[in-house]
């Protein structure tokens, strides 16, 4: 019973940590993801200033001490190789929540969420893509939107 809840309790775990963790550094990544364990970051920061940002989470609790790659052309994730990452631009498409409308009938019409899109070179211009957040999939509202 303990196996099928530890990916639970090491994500609630990490997640206290990360919060408690990342409150003491006054930089962070412009790009922070983590799964589990497993920590992905973009940095815009000096390497100097990098190699604070880990000392200072390695630091936070003498168990939990992270690894780091740096690297400007490819890196590997969760056992997928990422490469030419540098060449991507990213735009954040929302900041704040949205205030609804005074002529709209429900505040799921007006519900948004946020997400970002990414712009690789190579793809799609991002006026040619649909966009949706798979955190707010509500299908028939999705359909509503880009099929009108």
């Amino acid at each position: 019973m303990g196996q099928r809840f530890a990916p639970s309790y090491a994500n609630l775990y990490m997640s206290e940590w990360e919060r408690e963790a990342l409150s003491k550094c006054p930089l962070r990544p412009t790009l922070y993801l983590r799964y589990l364990d497993d920590v992905f970051g973009i940095w815009t920061y000096t390497i100097p200033q990098f190699m604070d940002f880990i000392n200072t989470l390695n630091h936070h609790h003498p168990s939990i001490k992270l690894k780091h790659t740096i690297d400007t052309q490819e890196i590997n994730f969760l056992d997928t190789t990422l490469s030419d990452f540098m060449a991507v631009t990213f735009c954040r498409h929302r900041d704040e929540p949205k205030v609804p409308d005074s002529g709209a009938s429900t505040d799921e019409e007006n519900e948004d969420g946020d997400f970002t899109v990414y712009e690789c070179p190579g793809l799609a211009p991002t006026g040619e893509m649909e966009v949706k957040n798979p955190l707010f999939d509500d299908s028939t509202l999705y359909f509503q939107r880009f099929h009108k």
